[in-house]
């Protein structure tokens, strides 16, 4: 039997037993792997399981069919209707990333919060019907097919063609990035990373369109949002929009995983919609939309990155560069006699909206003046260097001194309420700014808020933020020998 040593020194990207871990189909073209429930009068709802021509049928009205795809797929649905169904008749065409929200009647959530999604209403008709381009759905594992009026209704096949990383071609597990370890649910959870990734990496023209929230019901993903083929965006199902600040973990997430350049575009787009007053935006078109002062840093900070981690040209970053400095000054602005910044823009990842001097937000401006310092490094810009650094040093002391809970052994969440928020600390000890002396208190305090679903964030009513988790995650694996846990 072949060892791991052996097992990892002899294989390839795609080409070893990490294989058996990619949940990224062989075939763009996926099928239904069993029926997850039936209502009212049906037949034959197997036939609707994988590649056959054998015929399933709905009878009256309230019938249905939940199909389960077996993982989470997306794209362009199709309906393939049998020879012998009753004139006039339709179904209706329901969606569920989870079995927690399967029905007939409505689809889960992918705008607004305030909208409902519904179901897509098909005329029944001989052939194929394939959902137009706007109606595409971003992700969905299950797929509820009903009618509503008496009659019959004949389905031969139920599919979808995923339209995602249009880049790969026609194989979407043909990617570079592999992960291979003795552990296999370490090897799960890399792998599941990367999928997400995959999903969320969307063709250029198939955003959330804005003016979508206007309606009451419905979606529509047919907007531009952002360069070249392919964009990274916040989320595949609902987010189909690049927000600066999560891709504080997709980014790199990517980078490791596909290398691809739905990163550095995303950058790009971002860097094209900066104000004439210096502001990037909290989400970028379709749905635009400023007022955060965080998002904004976390732009900043993307910068840096992109030239690190996507092998871009001097002459992008001496144009970004640019960019960095007026959108830092606009920043700079706002430390105020504190020695901290004051809030301006308080929208941010979906906690409770800033007020007063915050203390994340003040962490981020840090690391940005040290990512500064560094560019500044690359580009042969001494006196702006100095001046970040300088800024850097004074932030991190008056930081250190403003927010910091001696009784709690945690940072304040701001000087205008009682919360030691999660996202504060974890990015405290992630980018270093806490002092070292701090760490194993900072990461003892958050390890109180872990339950069995995960951290909770008292900034955010005590709900579970997988983006800030992941912050924080990040934080107690960096700290190692100074962390608590």
């Amino acid at each position: 039997m072949e060892s791991f040593a052996q097992s990892v020194l002899t294989a390839g990207p795609n080409k070893g037993p990490w294989e058996k871990y990619k949940f990224s189909p062989e075939s763009r073209t996926v099928y239904p792997t069993k029926v997850f429930a039936t209502e009212g009068v049906v037949q034959q709802a197997d036939n609707l399981i994988g590649n056959n021509s054998n015929v399933a049928y709905l009878k009256g009205a309230g019938a249905a069919i939940s199909l389960d795809f077996g993982f989470n797929t997306c794209g362009l649905y199709s309906v393939e209707f049998g020879p012998d169904s009753d004139p006039e008749q339709s179904v209706h065409l329901a969606f569920s990333e989870t079995n927690k929200f399967v029905d007939k009647d409505n689809s889960d959530r992918s705008m607004d919060f305030l909208m409902v999604d519904k179901t897509i209403e098909v005329p029944v008709s001989e052939g194929v019907y394939t959902c137009p381009y706007a109606q595409q759905r971003g992700a969905f594992r299950y797929l509820t097919i009903s009618t509503r009026k008496p009659g019959k209704v004949s389905i031969r096949k139920i599919y979808t063609k995923m339209n995602n990383m249009p880049s790969l071609g026609d194989n979407l597990r043909n990617y570079s990035g592999y992960f291979y370890s003795n552990d296999e649910f370490a090897n799960t959870i890399w792998y599941a990373g990367a999928y997400t990734i995959q999903l969320s990496i969307i063709p250029t023209r198939s955003g959330r369109r804005m003016d979508v929230v206007t309606k009451p019901t419905g979606w529509s993903n047919d907007v531009i949002s952002g360069f070249g083929q392919e964009v990274l965006v916040d989320g595949a199902r609902r987010d189909r929009t690049v927000w600066s600040g999560d891709r504080t973990i997709s980014q790199f997430t990517e980078f490791i995983t596909f290398n691809s350049k739905a990163a550095e575009l995303s950058t790009d787009w971002i860097l094209d919609q900066q104000t004439e007053e210096g502001e990037f935006p909290y989400a970028c078109n379709p749905i635009h939309i400023y007022g955060s002062d965080m998002y904004h840093l976390w732009t900043l900070k993307s910068i840096y990155d992109t030239f690190m981690l996507n092998d871009k040209s001097m002459t992008w970053l001496r144009n970004a560069w640019v960019q960095f400095k007026k959108g830092m000054e606009r920043t700079w602005k706002q430390v105020d006699e504190t020695g901290v910044l004051k809030i301006v823009g308080p929208l941010d990842w979906g906690r409770t909206p800033f007020v007063g001097h915050p203390m994340s937000i003040n962490c981020v401006l840090h690391t940005t003046l040290i990512d500064g310092t560094k560019i500044a490094d690359i580009l042969d810009d001494p006196a702006t260097k100095k001046l970040y650094a300088g800024r850097a040093e004074k932030l991190k002391k008056s930081i250190n001194e403003f927010f910091w809970d001696d009784k709690v052994g945690a940072f304040k969440d701001s000087d205008e309420n009682d919360i030691h928020s999660q996202d504060g600390n974890a990015i405290a000890m992630l980018f270093h700014v806490a002092d070292k002396n701090k760490y194993a208190s900072i990461s003892k305090y958050l390890s109180t808020h872990w339950t069995k679903f995960g951290a909770t964030a008292p900034e955010m009513q005590n709900s579970i933020s997988p983006f800030i988790s992941s912050l924080e995650l990040q934080a107690h694996t960096d700290a190692l020998g100074f962390a608590t846990v």
